[in-house]
């Protein structure tokens, strides 16, 4: 079908799936059989939206086809005073009548046509007059001798010709006030013709307290005892069962989902199906409703699919459309429901914040009686399972558990809860879908083009960080095949990365993030060998130097593990090496980010020879370039103090670092060449000293060198 539903009153009772249409036909059984004379009114009573219009378009569907009846159908609501709908109630009447007559249609309508003129004549006069004048009035007009016996001149005429009038009136309760109360003056003071049945449908509440209004007490059982004077019939509208409803909707949700070819995974279908059962289900009081819900689900749906929970999604349109001042009070308390909107920061077991949390939601709660106040709860239970936890007052929940939630796209995420209401994903945030399409061409194939042009749309638009924050929260999730490919899709687009500062911060920079990405992949390799090769293979395409740098740093054999042989962090420095082989000065004078630990890694696990070789001819073509080359192997460091990179105090393992590759006596004959006077071995400081200078360094050396050679003396 794929359409949108109008909600519509049927006219065909073939459409009817709530057996209105055998309650219609006791109603037209009821009008056929009655054989006074006197007027009728039959009162169709029922809520917004049950299908009271359907119900009296069967009716009238069958009257209209029997010889002996005149059926007026006439809709108040569409005329604006009451002048002009007694004007046009009496024109329809005359000319519904004149239609169905063979003889005396003159007469006929020049008596109704008088007969409105007095009426209307009466209404006009009275305008401004409260409801007990103007009913007086009208009363005291209609005992005047000419319209009496216009009346009854007119009732003749109806009895002459042997028909039946039957006038339908709906949307009664579209009405305002004083237009309610005006019609129902016209019905029992100026149109209870003979043979004329009326069928008034309407909410019996709304109306009653709409006539209720006009007394001085503006008592709703006023207007109730005023019906009853009234309507001779009242017909209730049978409540449509559950299980009905229910049907319709699941057919007509079934059918968005085919039209618009949405899958929704069984446990979330399921999920939905136990929740909107026993929580939802009782709030759908009619059919209208189930097409509000299915229609609003085929608009928002296409938008967001995808980059929420379905089942949460679906759940939450129905808390719109059946608990409007819920859906509102949710959007408005987002930390009540999930922590915290902006981080996950897990709440506090009896905390002050959690009482404050759940008075607001009693509060609100309050207003609801106590079975559907239980659904309620039952309902953000399950959307909310940090809301649960705090009425029952149990435990936090885990890192775990949030990282389930965010997996799972659900409302309950603090990192998902926004998408549900502003049906979009935020600009600083990769739409779920991009990077499930991405995630699926690279598990094919690493090397595929349409992954690398998505992936270099998403650097152009800022979206690294969100990418591989997605993939850390997914990771666990994918098959071991899949992470290599993912792993080595990282290496081939690394000249692509940013080149990022390697340090103890740098921990949690893009490339740290990769690498320990393309480490958890590796150590999922069971085959020692293997595990190598793919290290060796991966880091063969790496041009970053950033990441190879943070690959060889992970690599490094430690307490923890040795996953990985000497030849694979020889070949791995080798590559990183070869990255400065057009300037190597760069590392040597400092000047390049992470040179420090180029060097270290060189020293360490490269060719050391051709490092000392290199180092050596450097400084004899830049004389005084020696104490520059000990501190481009330290660490850049920053601090609270010092928010930019320098060097700290040299530390042993570093002085140790460069007398690897470096004769300590040649260096030291170097400082001469750069300072003035001799160089005082003095240690001054900790590693909270702060920025050093090269002749605080160059002391630190002389420091080590002196106390080396006392410990070789003794």
């Amino acid at each position: 079908m794929n359409t949108y539903l109008n909600d519509k009153p049927l006219d065909n009772v073939e459409d009817d799936k709530f057996s209105r249409g055998k309650f219609a036909d006791r109603i037209t059984e009821l009008v056929k059989s009655y054989k006074s004379e006197d007027s009728i009114v039959i009162g169709l009573y029922g809520k917004w939206g049950e299908g009271k219009t359907t119900v009296l378009n069967f009716v009238i569907d069958d009257i209209s086809e029997l010889e002996n009846f005149i059926v007026i159908k006439f809709n108040p609501w569409r005329y604006i005073s009451e002048k002009d709908t007694i004007i046009a109630f009496f024109n329809l009447l005359a000319e519904s009548i004149n239609e169905k007559l063979l003889t005396n249609k003159e007469r006929i309508g020049e008596t109704i046509k008088k007969y409105a003129d007095i009426i209307t004549g009466v209404s006009t006069n009275i305008i401004g007059l409260d409801a007990g004048a103007a009913t007086k009035s009208i009363g005291a007009i209609l005992a005047d001798t000419d319209l009496d016996k216009l009346k009854l001149r007119l009732n003749k005429l109806i009895l002459e010709q042997e028909k039946r009038i039957i006038v339908t009136l709906d949307d009664i309760d579209r009405l305002n006030n004083k237009e309610i109360q005006n019609l129902f003056k016209l019905i029992k003071l100026t149109a209870d013709f003979k043979r004329t049945t009326y069928v008034l449908s309407f909410d019996r509440e709304l109306v009653a307290a709409a006539l209720g209004d006009s007394f001085g007490s503006k008592s709703i059982d006023e207007g109730y005892k005023y019906l009853e004077k009234i309507i001779q019939v009242p017909i209730y509208l049978p409540t449509i069962s559950s299980s009905l409803l229910r049907d319709y909707f699941f057919e007509l949700i079934s059918e968005v989902f085919e039209s618009l070819k949405i899958k929704i995974e069984d446990s979330e279908k399921e999920r939905f199906v136990f929740i909107f059962n026993k929580c939802m289900l009782p709030l759908m009081k009619n059919p209208r409703l189930a097409i509000r819900l299915s229609n609003t689900i085929r608009f928002k749906f296409p938008i967001i699919y995808g980059e929420v929970n379905s089942g949460d999604f679906i759940i939450l349109q129905a808390v719109k459309i059946f608990l409007p001042e819920v859906y509102i009070f949710i959007e408005k308390y987002p930390a009540i429901f999930t922590s915290d909107n902006n981080s996950q920061r897990v709440f506090s077991r009896n905390s002050e914040s959690n009482e404050h949390h759940l008075k607001i939601i009693d509060d609100q709660l309050s207003k609801y009686d106590s079975i559907t106040r239980k659904n309620i709860e039952e309902l953000l239970f399950d959307l909310f399972p940090i809301y649960k936890k705090k009425r029952e007052n149990k435990s936090n929940y885990s890192e775990h558990d949030f990282q389930k939630w965010y997996k799972e796209k659900r409302l309950g995420s603090p990192l998902y809860f926004n998408r549900f209401f502003q049906l979009s994903v935020p600009k600083d945030e990769l739409s779920d879908n991009l990077f499930t399409d991405w995630i699926s061409l690279v598990e094919n194939n690493y090397e595929d083009s349409q992954a690398l042009l998505i992936f270099e749309s998403l650097l152009k638009e800022g979206m690294l960080d969100s990418l591989l924050m997605k993939l850390m929260r997914i990771e666990s999730s994918l098959v071991s095949a899949a992470r290599i490919n993912i792993s080595k899709f990282f290496s081939i687009v690394s000249d692509k990365l940013p080149v990022e500062e390697v340090s103890f911060i740098g921990f949690y920079s893009k490339s740290a993030i990769i690498a320990d990405f393309i480490f958890k992949a590796l150590h999922n390799v069971n085959s020692f060998d293997e595990r190598n090769e793919l290290l060796i293979e991966i880091s063969n395409n790496i041009e970053n130097p950033s990441l190879l740098a943070q690959l060889i740093r992970k690599a490094r054999p430690s307490d923890k593990h040795n996953d990985y042989n000497d030849d694979a962090l020889s070949k791995m420095t080798r590559i990183l090496v070869s990255i400065y082989k057009d300037n190597y000065a760069s590392l040597f004078n400092g000047e390049t980010m992470n040179g420090w630990l180029v060097l270290a890694y060189w020293a360490m696990f490269g060719d050391r020879e051709t490092l000392s070789e290199k180092l050596v001819s450097y400084i004899d073509a830049n004389p005084g370039s020696a104490i520059d080359i000990v501190r481009a192997f330290m660490s850049d460091t920053t601090s609270t103090v010092h928010d930019y990179p320098y060097k700290n105090i040299l530390t042993n393992e570093t002085y140790e670092r460069v007398l690897s590759v470096l004769n300590p006596e040649f260096i030291i004959s170097d400082f001469n060449n750069s300072f003035e006077h001799n160089i005082e071995a003095i240690y001054n400081g900790d590693s909270f000293s702060g920025p050093q200078s090269r002749k605080d360094t160059a002391s630190q050396f002389m420091y080590f060198r002196n106390n080396s050679v006392k410990g070789e003396e003794e």
